[in-house]
């Protein structure tokens, strides 16, 4: 399995490391400030995929940082894309997968696995906003990880 998605995110987490969805969100907001994204910015991908999903969106932002010119517009680009529905995480999450994994030559740790899994929840989280009513009942979701294998994820 991949696990170097979004290594970076936890270099803001509490001791280095992201152990919960609590974490995660407060360091995106940690990075939400050192991208010099706006409070309102975040406020509005808040609304648009959820807090969860928001922080893992801050963490792809920090991944791809260098190749973002304006963090801030970028955001509020996928917050308006996710209102009309034309927004998924899970497609920015495999590329980032797919991109990390090449640089990082596999490299794999429990914190980057522990991150990536809180990541992949994110994925589940907006699935389960997208689909009808009767299928938020779901409570299992089967995902495809860096190395093809299928990875149950439990919401």
């Amino acid at each position: 399995m991949q696990n170097d998605t979004c290594p970076q995110i936890a270099d803001y987490g509490p001791g280095g490391a992201i152990g919960s969805w609590r974490e995660l969100m407060s360091a995106a907001v940690v990075v939400r400030s050192t991208l010099g994204v706006s409070p309102s910015a975040y406020q509005d991908a808040w609304d648009a995929l959820g807090p969860e999903n928001a922080a893992a969106v801050m963490a792809c932002i920090l991944e791809r940082a260098g190749h973002i010119n304006s963090a801030g517009g970028y955001l509020r680009d996928l917050s308006r894309k996710a209102e009309r529905s034309e927004f998924s995480l899970g497609p920015m999450l495999m590329a980032l997968m797919r991109t990390n994994g090449r640089h990082a030559g596999g490299h794999r740790d429990q914190q980057k696995a522990h991150t990536l899994q809180t990541l992949k929840r994110a994925i589940c989280s907006l699935v389960v906003s997208r689909v009808s009513p009767m299928m938020r009942s779901i409570h299992l979701f089967e995902l495809i990880d860096g190395s093809g294998k299928k990875t149950e994820i439990s919401q």
